[in-house]
């Protein structure tokens, strides 16, 4: 029924709100080998090639209010790095948002792995430092997530990091106060709209969460718009 609904709410937002407006995807990994959260290849490659058809160009960053989708993928997770050279080959470089206690560890992308990636072509962001909501942390607390990991993400890696997308979504005025303050020119929600439709006194950046839908479901959603979904997601993921 969940998914009857969610299918009904899409369509209703492709034929209500029918556009071309520049989006920005993501998902968390390629296959199930080492999360359930995964994709499989054939669905990804099925919507790169419905966005094509459909006249959008994948692009590494937005540029232009219509027409372009920028790809992300969430956490770090070994499934992308082991199917690396798919997207090369495909032409696409993704945006990857690491939480600095994350690398290495079991399931995700080591240093030297994100170091082979960047060499391709892949582009590396901040996801904080503890991957914990963010609305749980205040003060040093908050800062040590914000900024300590965009200094010790630009040591190590030796570029800057200026986007960061919120572990879980979930943020407060704080957060997004302090994120600015930490250095950060782009910050990414989990909330569904179009790229420039952005939330929160024009702070945050919409994003869609696509990893598993089908390529009729993705149509709706890169060439539709949910306002019902999105007001959902804003009450879910904002806790000021």
């Amino acid at each position: 029924m969940r998914s009857l609904i969610r299918d009904l709410l899409l369509l209703l937002g492709y034929l209500l709100h029918h556009n071309k407006r520049s989006k920005v995807i993501y998902y968390h990994d390629v296959n199930k080998k080492y999360t359930d959260m995964g994709t499989p290849l054939s669905v990804i490659e099925s919507h790169i090639e419905m966005a094509r058809q459909s006249g959008f160009s994948i692009v590494d960053k937005i540029s232009a209010e219509d027409r372009q989708i920028m790809i992300c993928f969430d956490d770090g997770w070994k499934g992308l790095y082991d199917n690396k050279m798919f997207f090369v080959n495909l032409g696409v470089f993704p945006t990857v948002f690491i939480a600095v206690d994350l690398i290495g560890t079991d399931g995700y992308m080591s240093i030297s792995q994100i170091k082979e990636m960047m060499d391709l072509g892949y582009h590396f962001e901040s996801h904080a430092w503890s991957h914990t909501g963010l609305h749980l942390h205040t003060g040093k607390d908050l800062a040590h997530e914000l900024s300590d990991s965009k200094e010790w993400l630009e040591k190590i890696f030796g570029k800057p990091f200026e986007a960061i997308c919120f572990p879980q979504g979930n943020y407060t005025n704080e957060v997004i106060k302090e994120s600015i303050k930490a250095g950060y020119k782009e910050l990414y929600s989990s909330t569904n709209g179009a790229y420039n439709q952005l939330l929160k006194s024009d702070d945050l950046i919409c994003r869609n969460l696509v990893q598993d839908v089908d390529k009729r479901q993705f149509k709706y959603i890169i060439m539709g718009d949910s306002p019902v979904v999105r007001n959902k997601r804003i009450k879910q993921h904002n806790f000021s």
